[in-house]
């Protein structure tokens, strides 16, 4: 899967938002995203178990 670079998306100058693309081509199936996708559901609900208390 190809990494995304945020640099890549910092806007640094005056855009016109209709010659944006709204979707990136990560070169990957469906399945493999949804098996990444899951992996980082995964870390972010460990990530939310050590900063919120649970059941308080």
């Amino acid at each position: 899967m190809k990494n995304i670079s945020v640099e890549s998306l910092r806007v640094t100058e005056s855009i016109t938002l209709k010659g944006i693309p709204t979707s990136i081509d990560l070169e990957a199936s469906e399945k493999k995203k949804a098996k990444e996708l899951n992996k980082l559901r995964e870390r972010l609900s460990k990530h939310q178990d050590i900063m919120y208390a649970h059941n308080k």
